[in-house]
């Protein structure tokens, strides 16, 4: 498993407890306003730290300083080369000191916006499957290879095609950075409720919880397999979307502008 997917992980499960009953409530409006709930606790949070932990006049004096080097800098690059590199060399230590007394407003903010953010990941980011809804999970292999691997249902889970699959080679990731894998894949349906799922590669099984139900909810639906040929399990819960576009870009978007709004309402350089 990935370190930071690990530290997520713990986060996730020590203060999922303490923020389903705040949080979870705006699920029953809809995720889309529970995101936008949260894309403002969180800018708001980094904002309130960045003021507190910089020294603003510090900061806004390095701000109208480097205003007036690029200033100079518009005014001297052509008629005086020499005095061009001086000023690049002032605006170069400036947003160096810049950027060092941004390190400790970055630290102290990071463990609460990665709670924040942690539980938006697992609460928020995929819709729930359905009762009777068809959907299909997928194990991913490491490797492309060759080989077999079984699944077994529970009842309430009805398999839709053959229980034994041949590994596929695929190719996963983005654009240029795709790499070679192996797939298996099954499509399933069933009724309301908590379920697991087994699956046998070469006499091992490994499970995999799926939850069906009418209400926001569900689990995390991929699992990182160790010391394995398998990569990870997965259920393909489809990915929320706000206005057509996949919800992280959304919440980006978001946060960018409210993190503007918020550094003027509360004057933060």
């Amino acid at each position: 498993m990935d370190p930071s997917q690990g530290i997520i992980d713990s986060l996730q499960h020590l203060f999922d407890p303490l923020l389903d009953p705040i949080f979870g409530i705006f699920l029953h409006i809809g995720p889309t306003f529970t995101i936008l709930i949260l894309s403002i606790v969180i800018t708001l949070i980094s904002v309130l730290i960045h003021k507190r932990f910089t020294d603003q006049q510090a900061f806004k004096r390095i701000k109208e300083e480097s205003v007036e080097i690029r200033k100079q800098l518009k005014e001297t690059s052509k008629t005086d080369p020499d005095k061009a590199v001086e000023l690049n060399k002032k605006l170069m230590e400036s947003s160096m000191v810049q950027m060092k007394g941004m390190w400790k407003p970055m630290i102290i903010s990071m463990l609460p916006l990665l709670i924040l953010f942690g539980w938006l990941i697992f609460n928020v980011g995929n819709l729930p499957i359905q009762p009777n809804q068809e959907f299909t999970t997928s194990v991913i292999f490491k490797e492309p290879g060759n080989g077999t691997i079984t699944i077994e249902l529970p009842n309430g889970i009805e398999l839709l095609d053959s229980a034994t699959k041949n590994i596929e080679p695929t190719k996963i990731g983005f654009w240029a950075f795709k790499t070679d894998r192996g797939v298996a894949q099954w499509k399933l349906k069933g009724e309301s409720g908590l379920y697991e799922l087994k699956y046998t590669y070469k006499g091992i099984t490994y499970n995999k919880d799926v939850l069906i139900t009418e209400e926001y909810k569900y689990v995390r639906p991929q699992i990182t397999i160790k010391d394995s040929d398998i990569l990870n399990i997965k259920i393909d819960n489809k990915t929320l979307k706000i206005l057509g576009l996949h919800w992280l870009l959304a919440y980006i978007i978001i946060t960018f502008i409210l993190n503007s709004l918020f550094r003027k309402l509360f004057k933060v350089h």
